[in-house]
């Protein structure tokens, strides 16, 4: 007969909560060699909060810590979704915080799931009952409860908690709690996530110039308002379309591929020459049109690299429904989760994004890697999000894509007359703006062309030097995409460390106490 030895219940939540806690600081001594930090959120956020404890004892043990995020799973919350949810796993991971993400009953279409204070409320009596059984004392709940914006229209209305609370000292300022939920809202394609109290929902930040969310994580870019009722939370819609591309991936390739191991992939040296031996084309530019109205001015900058390439050394290929300079060859029509099917054959495809700012990615970056080509970015501060060492990275200054920005006119629906300088303007007033049209983009691409030249040739130099040095070429081709991807961009540490940065900084009861864990985790400078 096997022997047997029953473990007390009391004893092994003891050893459990020790193992746990040994865990937590291992992680964060693998997390500490981080080359990016979170810091600096600087906001001044003003609500008046109150700390909710569930039938608090003062014999109670440490406190129980624990986030909930409710959220409807439509279309419209996809980036938060795949954002969001790993970030908060990531927290349970390396903290003492317990995380909750709780897909909520759809009012309106029936889809299914549960109201979400009845599982909020279930989870917390679970973790009463366990904390009882373990020490014979009721455990003190630290809760956070945040949903997805628009919730109430989405989902169902939202309800008070039904937990004995009991309130201790009123807080001038940090976040929200039950019964005052947090909310956290995507911000359309910039890729920025938002957060707010409920309260003040109708207080969204006055972004303005979307320029300035290049500096998103300390005062500088932000507005008196914004100090006073907003925090930006970057949620980079880069970790929702590598999802997406990989799902794609998995489906067509028929293999059993992880999202690690899609980005982590290293060629070796014979498969990265061959893979050169394969390129038939120089280099590739994958965009519908020159410009359109919502785009800054950034956007056309790949155009100009692209025309200066062909100009001065070899055709760079652009879609069909692009005009510029060179022998063009069309590309047949794709999405963006399979776009790197068409750029096998170029040994260059320019991938910039339509602005330029700080972490601000997309999957035009992806494709390039996928497709066994290098691609050409311009993202600031690349390096702190993938590994800067795969693709070419150029830079245009800032006051250069202003001088660019003042012929843009009527909402850059128009530009004006590129013979005429802005002093011109002031002074006849019969130059008028010219309104923007595709197939008579000639002027504006000379125009751009020139303006950017000499910012643009050190990038354009770097890549004559990789096309004619196949060492070069190959070395760059063997790096991955990602290097670190537990501690990274696409695992939830990034995001997680950001949400738990600014918990910290508004003083939210869950981080209470362990600031100092949090600090060694690291921020993002």
């Amino acid at each position: 007969m096997p022997f047997t030895f029953t473990v007390p219940r009391r004893v092994y939540y003891l050893l459990f909560g020790i193992t746990s806690q040994l865990f937590a600081l291992h992680q964060l001594k693998q997390l500490t060699g981080n080359s990016w930090t979170i810091r600096n959120f600087t906001d001044n956020v003003s609500f008046h909060q109150n700390e909710i404890i569930a039938n608090t004892d003062s014999h109670s043990r440490s406190p129980s810590r624990m986030i909930f995020f409710c959220y409807c799973d439509k279309s419209s919350t996809g980036t938060l979704v795949h954002s969001f949810i790993p970030a908060l796993n990531k927290i349970s991971e390396i903290t003492p915080i317990t995380t909750h993400s709780i897909k909520t009953q759809n009012a309106k279409d029936d889809m299914g799931g549960v109201f979400c204070e009845d599982e909020v409320e279930r989870l917390v009596a679970e973790s009463e009952r366990l904390s009882v059984a373990a020490s014979g004392i009721k455990s003190r709940f630290l809760i956070e409860v945040m949903y997805n914006h628009k919730f109430d229209q989405d989902c169902h209305k939202r309800r008070n908690l039904n937990i004995t609370t009991k309130v201790l000292e009123p807080w001038s300022r940090g976040a929200h709690l039950v019964p005052f939920p947090q909310e956290i809202n995507t911000r359309s394609i910039y890729d920025w996530g938002e957060v707010f109290h409920r309260n003040t929902k109708n207080k969204k930040c006055n972004i303005g110039n979307t320029k300035t969310l290049n500096t998103y994580r300390s005062k500088g870019g932000l507005t008196q308002v914004q100090n006073e009722t907003c925090h930006m939370l970057h949620l980079p819609t880069i970790i929702f379309w590598a999802q997406g591309i990989h799902r794609k991936r998995r489906k067509d390739l028929g293999t059993n591929e992880t999202l690690k191991e899609m980005l982590t992939h290293r060629l070796t040296y014979e498969e990265a020459k061959q893979e050169l031996k394969n390129k038939t084309a120089f280099c590739g530019l994958v965009t519908f049109t020159t410009w359109k109205p919502m785009y800054a001015i950034d956007a056309l900058v790949r155009h100009a690299l692209c025309r200066l390439l062909t100009m001065q050394y070899k055709p760079c290929d652009a879609l069909a429904q692009w005009k510029g300079e060179g022998a063009l060859r069309n590309y047949p029509n794709t999405t963006p989760s399979d776009t790197y099917k068409v750029q096998k054959n170029h040994k260059f495809i320019i991938s910039m994004a339509n602005e330029f700012l700080d972490g601000y990615l997309v999957e035009k970056m992806i494709h390039p890697y996928l497709a066994n080509s290098i691609a050409v970015s311009a993202t600031p501060n690349l390096g702190n999000y993938i590994n800067d060492k795969r693709p070419v990275i150029c830079s245009v200054p800032q006051k250069d894509l202003e001088y660019v920005n003042q012929w843009k006119a009527d909402g850059g629906k128009a530009f004006m007359p590129f013979n005429t300088t802005p002093e011109q303007w002031k002074n006849d007033e019969t130059i008028k703006p010219i309104p923007f049209v595709l197939d008579q983009d000639e002027p504006l691409l000379d125009f751009i062309a020139n303006a950017w030249k000499e910012a643009l040739q050190p990038c354009i130099d770097e890549i004559i030097r990789l096309d004619k040095d196949d060492e070069s070429y190959i070395a760059k081709l063997r790096e991955p995409f990602v290097t670190d991807f537990e501690n990274g961009l696409f695992d939830g540490t990034y995001v997680g460390l950001s949400l738990l940065n600014w918990l910290s900084h508004v003083n939210s009861p869950v981080t209470s106490g362990i600031e100092g864990i949090i600090q060694e985790l690291g921020m993002i400078s």
